[in-house]
């Protein structure tokens, strides 16, 4: 599996938002992840070398954070489908359903959010809301310019 294709959210000016590869359903997942699981995943190079920062902070300030709700992704790409794990701080883990390898950290602008879930409601017939806290966090994230990390 070639992990170099990574969504990125700064360094190449180019949003998770506008990456090349559109999302073309969503769903949501039953399956139950712990934020020790997501510490604990294998990171790729990457992560390591490139967002070192990204992750301090996410892992840091997600201690006392919790899941909200998990999402698996279909982006039509070669790497396979994705898990998109929101915590209730409007930070975003992406993992590959495949390998389980975390790809990429997002702090998440409110319109990253509203796409999930809209895309979700729209692809599986689901009637899923954002909690409006979930959103707050998110514009903490936009105001702060986290997702520039």
């Amino acid at each position: 599996m070639n992990l170099k294709r990574m969504i990125s959210t700064g360094t190449d000016n180019m949003s998770y938002e506008e990456s090349n590869e559109p999302i073309i359903w969503v769903k949501e997942m039953s399956e139950v992840f712990t934020i020790e699981q997501i510490k604990n995943l294998v990171q790729t190079i990457h992560l390591e070398d490139e967002r070192k920062t990204r992750i301090d902070m996410s892992f840091s300030e997600s201690n006392n954070a919790r899941i909200e709700r998990v999402f698996l992704v279909e982006k039509g790409h070669r790497d396979g489908l994705e898990i998109h794990i929101v915590l209730n701080d409007a930070t975003i883990f992406i993992i590959n359903n495949d390998s389980r390898k975390l790809i990429t950290i997002l702090f998440a602008r409110p319109e990253q959010i509203e796409r999930l879930y809209r895309i979700c409601n729209e692809t599986s017939n689901t009637n899923l809301k954002p909690p409006k806290k979930l959103l707050a966090k998110a514009r903490i994230n936009k105001e702060k310019g986290r997702n520039n990390l």
